[in-house]
């Protein structure tokens, strides 16, 4: 916020297993931002984390181990639904935020939440170690390659 908040109209903080993915009908985030915010005056937008899943809760199959593919392809599997419970993420509106944390607005204008039929956060289940995402039960999860198509 401090180093980029002048400069930008929108900000983020992602993290490296994390991506913004506008949807249909929107081809890009600045469509979507545009389209449904304009230029209104509000502090932030929360996206939700829908979780992309491994298929073992303890190690990576053979085509998720496979480093020479993208991630977006290693990992298909996601939760049936969007984690609300925390790990979310802002997009935010710089000179409506006075202050900011990676995964809630502090102190600004009011927040705003997206519609999931618009816009989603992916987070992936993978970087260089296994780990529990919520939501990710093998029960509960659907194959989902909407993201690298």
């Amino acid at each position: 916020l401090i180093r980029y908040g002048d400069q930008s109209e929108w900000l983020g903080a992602l993290d490296l297993d994390e991506y913004v993915v506008p949807l249909p009908p929107y081809r890009t985030i600045s469509d979507y931002l545009y389209h449904t915010y304009g230029r209104r005056v509000i502090g932030s937008i929360n996206l939700w984390s829908q979780f992309f899943c491994t298929q073992q809760p303890d190690h990576y199959t053979f085509p998720e181990n496979d480093t020479n593919r993208l991630v977006i392809e290693r990992f298909t599997l996601r939760a049936r639904n969007q984690y609300t419970r925390g790990r979310e993420k802002y997009l935010y509106r710089p000179p409506f935020v006075q202050y900011l944390s990676i995964h809630h607005q502090v102190i600004g204008l009011h927040r705003q939440e997206p519609s999931s039929k618009a816009i989603m956060l992916a987070h992936y289940a993978a970087m260089n170690r296994i780990r529990t995402i919520p939501n990710c039960q093998v029960t509960n999860y659907m194959q989902d390659t909407s993201i690298r198509e």
